[in-house]
């Protein structure tokens, strides 16, 4: 399976996070960024489940780095579902702070 994991570059290097792969279930494809998201790290991955995927996320999102993630059998179904759920994430963000803002 393929799976996707687009984060804040910023807050990562910011927080000298180091994001931990386990390397018996998932193998690096390629590191990329979109020009739809400059700021952020795009993960292309090939995995055999997902929980490590949904855990580096919540290690990401636990240090405050917004994160998508996305699964497909191919990368572009994987991209658009982690570019969802990071746009998502930026929305309620937003709202979060225009609420505590008043």
């Amino acid at each position: 399976m393929v799976a996707c994991l687009l984060f804040k570059i910023e807050k990562w290097n910011k927080k000298g996070f180091n994001l931990q792969m386990p390397h018996s279930i998932i193998r690096i494809i390629e590191l990329l960024t979109l020009p739809d998201y400059p700021g952020c790290l795009c993960l292309h991955l090939q995995v055999d489940e997902k929980i490590p995927i949904w855990q580096m996320a919540l290690d990401l999102e636990s240090e405050n780095i917004m994160t998508g993630y996305g699964f497909g059998s191919t990368f572009a179904e994987a991209k658009a579902e982690a570019m969802t759920t990071l746009s998502k994430r930026i929305n309620e963000n937003e709202c979060q702070i225009t609420i505590h803002s008043k």
